[in-house]
């Protein structure tokens, strides 16, 4: 199976219609959104809600070097190897609740990471990888790869039926602010996110005042984890802070994380 059965197809009209809701969809609307609305008794000036964003155990489409996206594969052995060695090393946090893309790669690390978690973990598809329309599951020469990418995070459309940038930060800022409603509305603290390397470049799009020049240049390793603080400003919960954890142990490294490990993005 390519494409996981399990998402809607993106069809030209279904793009059409997330084109025409975010084509003026930017870092800075996509932050004047990213606030979640609370009532009357529901505030705790002290309370902070965090969303932990974990990308998946490096993947059987990693090492073939594929246009991975939602075409479901598992994680390679190297991978589970490579996970078990951060699973010694890595303080990956506890959490209230658990939720995942629905990919095998974010399920199978989710179980690694935390056995006996799955089966009340919650499924997301809107926490999956963006979407490579009919490049899916391709190998790609580097020339065509880096005209694409330069296209696709600067959201210009270029025919293969993919997401653009700001569709799928938007699905992901979407789904990461229900989480935080949720989070609000249970009086839970925190949430695990297994995912993909372009749902967290897309959170950090939606809730981090990185430029995207710079945003681009922000490495997300297999295994690394990144924590979103959200707290709250009047009536609104906003994104406060955000950290790569424990950045010392993944390669390569993001520059300058500190004595902990933190490197600070927000």
């Amino acid at each position: 199976m390519s494409l996981c059965e399990q998402r809607p197809v993106m069809k030209d009209e279904d793009l059409s219609a997330l084109r025409a809701l975010s084509e003026n969809s930017s870092a800075e609307l996509l932050k004047a959104d990213s606030h979640v609305q609370t009532g009357p008794g529901q505030q705790d000036p002290g309370l902070r809600k965090t969303l932990y964003f974990v990308r998946h155990g490096k993947s059987i489409g990693n090492e073939l070097d594929i246009m991975g996206g939602w075409t479901d594969v598992p994680l390679s052995p190297a991978g589970l190897a490579e996970l078990a060695e951060f699973k010694e090393k890595v303080r990956y946090p506890q959490a209230d609740c658990f939720y995942h893309s629905g990919l095998t790669r974010a399920k199978d690390t989710l179980n690694f990471l935390y056995p006996g978690r799955l089966e009340k973990a919650r499924e997301d598809w809107r926490f999956s990888e963006s979407f490579f329309g009919i490049l899916e599951g391709k190998n790609l020469e580097s020339d065509f790869l880096d005209r694409f990418f330069r296209n696709f995070y600067h959201d210009i459309p270029q025919g293969y039926g993919e997401e653009t940038f700001a569709e799928s930060s938007r699905r992901v800022a979407e789904a990461s602010l229900e989480v935080v409603d949720r989070l609000i509305d249970e009086k839970l603290s925190s949430a695990l996110i297994f995912c993909h390397y372009g749902c967290i470049k897309a959170a950090l799009r939606a809730f981090s005042a990185l430029p995207l020049d710079e945003l681009l240049h922000v490495h997300i390793p297999n295994g690394s984890l990144w924590q979103f603080d959200f707290e709250p400003k009047g009536h609104l919960w906003a994104c406060t802070e955000i950290y790569q954890l424990e950045a010392q142990y993944f390669e390569p490294i993001n520059p300058e994380p500190d004595h902990d490990g933190k490197l600070r993005l927000a």
